[in-house]
């Protein structure tokens, strides 16, 4: 459960919203966990728990770079010890090294296909979703969505979360549009139902899943839940809308807790990892907080600032993507290009473009106060000016919360006695600590 806070989890547990994470707690020995790696971003930190391994010897600092690795990561260390491992969206993954193992890719990771081709439209799905959600121009046609249900159907989404999905996209934002954050909720249900149905039944089985929707709610709303923690002040308005979104990310989360301990049983093991944590991000409240802007679409954006047509791009965060190359393509020139883009207002450039990595180079919009959407913007040679706004979509305020180095590490079996740990472990350590409670190591 990604970026979970010990400290709200606390806080929740003892205002009594959190029974079940009361009882896991209690039942569990309970670590915090700390991490020294640079870059201090998830698809980093998830490596070194699946890896053992600090940032400094695995390497990895971007997303899709698991897959470099070569190493055996945590599931297939567990398959070696006799599991049928099923993982439903480890982060940064790359292809298992064995056959025991099922994995569906996070929906950021787009150069690991799912083990059973079959859930491909899925992952698609997913991931033009979360990579997509913030935009307006991304919609799905009624035809490809039938499509969609009877496949999510077939592969075990509950009437609990067709009902939920449903109430949402029909009922809930055509008179609610701000309640669109809630899609996110969603989208974990169907995430827990795909786990529990294809979560091996019989003989030796273990299963992984990463979620992230309370994580994403923490980044957006953190201001909104916790005012008192920030100079600048939020509207009631917006607290009213917005305030509830981490309480209730929460909630939903201790409702998996409760099911994952009923599919434990007496003689399961069950952890729980957060990899890393968060906490309020004052950084950008003297400018009204830290605005992001994004491509309506990347790769018409690429092609509008001079690539060519064969430079394509993949989408990472919100509002950060790559530019990858194609046949024939240089990634020096391709990064160049990127940078010539400028402002018309003060001649500033509009990206922030990072060294290139072999075939593909990073970048994003730059600006982090209120844009105008008549602002205009042109190419590097000046032969193309356009509006910014029609190139580009405000994805509003994000980032109210900070990642911090510590995070949550609890584990649940019967080999261990329940305590409370002081001091921290060295998040590669929970790697060793995981193996050790399942007779893995």
């Amino acid at each position: 459960m990604n970026e979970l806070s010990p400290d709200l989890i606390d806080r929740f547990i003892a205002a009594g919203e959190l029974p079940h994470f009361a009882a896991l707690k209690e039942k569990s020995e309970v670590y915090r966990t700390w991490t020294d790696d640079e870059p201090l971003e998830p698809w980093v930190q998830w490596i070194s728990y699946h890896y053992g391994l600090p940032q400094s010897e695995h390497g990895v600092r971007k997303m899709n770079q698991g897959k470099k690795i070569g190493l055996p990561a945590l599931w297939d260390k567990m398959a070696a010890a006799g599991y049928d491992v099923f993982a439903l969206s480890p982060m940064n993954a790359a292809r298992p090294q064995s056959d025991k193992v099922s994995i569906v890719p996070d929906p950021w990771t787009t150069e690991v296909p799912p083990s059973d081709p079959s859930l491909a439209p899925i992952c698609d799905f997913i991931g033009t979703q979360v990579r997509e959600h913030a935009n307006p121009d991304n919609k799905i046609g009624p035809l490809e969505a039938l499509r969609l249900l009877l496949l999510l159907v077939r592969k075990g989404m509950s009437p609990r979360t067709a009902l939920a999905a449903a109430r949402q996209i029909m009922m809930t934002e055509p008179f609610a549009p701000h309640q669109r954050w809630r899609r996110a909720m969603v989208l974990d249900r169907l995430l827990w139902d795909l786990f529990e149905t294809a979560l091996p039944k019989q003989g030796k089985a273990a299963g992984m899943i990463f979620l992230d929707a309370t994580g994403h709610y923490q980044h957006r709303y953190w201001r909104h839940a916790f005012p008192e923690d920030y100079q600048r002040e939020t509207t009631a308005q917006e607290r009213k809308r917005f305030g509830g979104a981490i309480a209730a990310g929460y909630r939903l989360y201790d409702g998996f807790i409760e099911r994952a301990m009923r599919m434990a049983g007496e003689d399961g093991t069950l952890v729980l990892v957060s990899a890393l944590t968060q906490e309020c991000n004052l950084r950008y409240d003297a400018i009204g907080g830290k605005i992001v802007y994004r491509p309506r679409n990347y790769t018409e954006f690429v092609h509008w600032a001079g690539c060519r047509e064969t430079v394509t791009t993949e989408s990472v965060m919100a509002h950060q993507a790559w530019a990858v190359t194609g046949p024939g393509d240089d990634i020096a020139d391709v990064a160049e290009t990127l940078k010539r883009v400028r402002r018309e207002d003060n001649g500033d450039a509009l990206l922030t473009v990072q060294e290139p990595l072999e075939d593909r180079v990073f970048f994003y919009c730059k600006g982090t106060e209120r844009i105008s959407p008549d602002l205009m913007i042109s190419t590097g040679n000046g032969d193309r000016t356009v509006r910014f706004g029609d190139l580009f979509t405000c994805m509003g305020e994000v980032n109210s919360s900070k990642h911090k180095r510590d995070g949550v590490f609890w584990v649940m079996g019967p080999k261990i006695t329940p305590q409370v740990h002081d001091g921290y472990l060295p998040l590669e350590d929970a790697h060793r600590v995981t193996l050790e409670a399942l007779d893995a190591a």
